[in-house]
């Protein structure tokens, strides 16, 4: 991955999680999992824009499966809530 690559992505990936989590606390968010999830999104969001070139190692993939594992746990554990309530 080029060095203005790593640039533009964690520029794009700190902005979207900064201005995301503004607005969850401006709204009066307290549950973690709305972070996290929003947190998740603001990832593949900005990994998406800028496409690194990388190759899949075991790192990313595994980095991959953990992040979208626990957006579907809380997902689920949310609309889980919201149904049976």
């Amino acid at each position: 991955m080029s060095y203005r690559q790593v640039l533009r992505f964690t520029a794009l990936y700190t902005g979207l999680v900064a201005l995301f989590n503004s607005v969850l606390v401006l709204l009066g968010e307290g549950r973690a999992d709305a972070y996290l999830a929003v947190n998740v999104l603001s990832f593949y969001v900005s990994y998406s824009l800028v496409r690194p070139p990388t190759r899949p190692g075991v790192a990313t993939v595994l980095l991959h499966v953990l992040l979208l594992t626990v957006f579907a746990a809380v997902v689920s554990l949310r609309v889980y809530e919201v149904l049976a309530g």
